[in-house]
């Protein structure tokens, strides 16, 4: 199957609609943020999604102003010179790629191919963004974790030989497209490094792999838009897994409620240590907080309960949730003005 750049376009700007509208839907539901692949702090799952919306429109964006230029056309003769249309030349190749469609090029580009390299690299990046779609639900989805998981069809098997698995096909299927589109996309870089005025090398490689190009980027984008769009979200197992380190994840917030009164030095030391003990204890850093006579001098058994409380310590995490979805409006609010 064929498809054009129109279709493309039209599916990207479903995914990210479908991906704001999800952020701004679970702009207040508190989950755990991990750096480094260990818990760190508290976010919403809206300002996670959100991370998506933002970087699928920078692509839509980059897509666009890229468009003029791989969408040009050329009629300029054997060696670009238009010799054979003598004077007329320019008249001729305007009148004739405006009929088209085209945009007018600079000059012959038999041997300059960036335009067309660019476009599919930025292929690349979108695939490479439902990649990251793809594996962060992956991620999410193992069962240690549990916070989201991409729907489940009706009697879909997920294991020949293990008839509990509920396998993450689609999330998997956008991680390895991103990684096939990333090498279709660096092949392209080695077509153009030609020779003189015509080298038919290059589009003798370009034209199988923009094809392969286009279809994984449509499979992806229409998979990711399902995956988004119904994917199931599990609260009681991000509640679970922001109890799971027994307060840990709120040493940062305990330490700058401290450091206001002590220094940040002195209160980073004396968090740390009790951060430490409670890990390896796995016991309340709570407790060990409102035990210790250092920390009783300055926060009370209540100040701890209230700092160590998820939903007062996610920062603006519903603001930037917020934002991408007023962010869509806006782009398509500007779409329909200009139709």
């Amino acid at each position: 199957m064929n498809y054009t750049p129109g279709d493309l376009a039209l599916t990207f700007e479903e995914l990210y609609a479908v991906t704001a509208e999800a952020a701004y839907r679970y702009k207040d539901l508190v989950m755990v943020g991990r750096t480094n692949g260990q818990q760190a702090l508290p976010i919403t799952l809206g300002y996670k999604i959100a991370v998506w919306g933002f970087e699928l429109r920078e692509n839509i964006d980059r897509l666009h102003e890229c468009s003029t230029r791989a969408f040009r056309g050329q009629l300029a003769g054997a060696v670009g010179t238009m010799a054979s249309l003598g004077t007329q030349g320019l008249e001729v190749q305007a009148r004739f790629l405006q009929k088209l469609g085209l945009s007018i090029p600079p000059i012959a580009w038999s041997v300059s191919r960036h335009h067309y390299a660019e476009l599919m690299n930025d292929f690349a990046l979108m695939a490479a963004t439902m990649g990251k779609i793809g594996t962060e639900v992956y991620a999410l989805q193992k069962s240690e974790i549990g916070e989201v998981e991409e729907v489940q069809g009706e009697g879909s098997v997920g294991s020949s030989t293990m008839p509990h698995k509920r396998n993450p096909f689609r999330a998997m299927e956008l991680s390895t497209n991103a990684r096939l589109v990333r090498g279709c996309a660096a092949t392209l870089m080695e077509c153009l490094e030609l020779e003189h005025e015509r080298d038919p090398r290059g589009a003798s490689a370009e034209i199988p792999i923009f094809t392969q190009i286009c279809s994984l980027v449509h499979a992806s984008v229409e998979r990711a838009i399902g995956l988004v769009k119904h994917l199931h979200v599990y609260p009681a197992h991000m509640q679970r897994n922001l109890d799971c380190l027994h307060g840990l994840i709120f040493s940062e917030a305990v330490m700058m409620q401290l450091g206001k009164r002590m220094g940040l030095q002195t209160a980073h030391a004396i968090v740390h240590e009790l951060s430490m003990r409670a890990f390896q204890q796995e016991c309340s850093l709570g407790e060990l907080l409102k035990q210790d006579l250092r920390v009783q001098q300055h926060l009370s058994a209540e100040d701890i309960d209230a700092i160590m409380q998820p939903e007062h310590y996610i920062g603006l995490a519903p603001l930037f949730a917020e934002r991408i979805k007023q962010q869509k409006d806006a782009y398509f609010s500007a779409l329909k003005h200009d139709e």
